[in-house]
């Protein structure tokens, strides 16, 4: 499993490799396309990092990234979706928070950087979109909170900036 997007950046990699005359072989792009895409992991871009909950980290921090995650979302079969979020204070988030499911259940937290939006800010901002949850001391804590809430055939994601994911990948 891996997002669509992985499908538009390998054409996007064939298109600059011919572009810089260095068209690999047809094997060198079944080898690329077959393994490269079946194998796929980039820390912090939709790795799954348990299976029961099902827990994926991804770094989605912006309004693309986000409709990108949740459309590789819209892929998986689950209950419930958990999500732990915590995000910077420096970048506008209700773009993203907008696109974020009402439905879900979340767990606010703040990365240990200075960047960081505090928790209980961004526990108020989502609250402005109707998302709602609990506010956790770390984002180890909140996802140990949602691993516990959730059931077997629930999903838990974890996002909101590559500070986030940092921290549990």
């Amino acid at each position: 499993m891996f997002p669509d997007y992985q499908l538009e950046n390998m054409k996007t990699t064939l298109a600059c490799l011919e572009e810089l005359d260095c068209v690999p072989s047809k094997k060198q792009i079944r080898t690329a396309w077959t393994d490269g895409l079946t194998k796929w992991a980039f820390t912090g871009r939709y790795k799954i990092i348990k299976s029961k909950p099902r827990t994926i980290i991804d770094s989605a921090h912006n309004r693309e990234g986000i409709q990108a995650l949740f459309n590789a979302i819209s892929n998986e079969d689950f209950d419930t979706l958990h999500i732990v979020l915590a995000m910077v204070f420096d970048k506008d988030i209700q773009p993203v928070l907008k696109l974020l499911p009402g439905s879900a259940r979340y767990y606010f937290s703040e990365a240990k950087i200075p960047r960081a939006m505090k928790k209980e800010e961004l526990q108020e901002k989502a609250a402005m979109e109707g998302l709602f949850g609990k506010c956790y001391k770390s984002i180890s804590s909140a996802l140990g909170a949602a691993r516990k809430k959730a059931k077997k055939k629930d999903l838990v994601l974890v996002t909101g900036s590559i500070f986030t994911v940092a921290e549990v990948a």
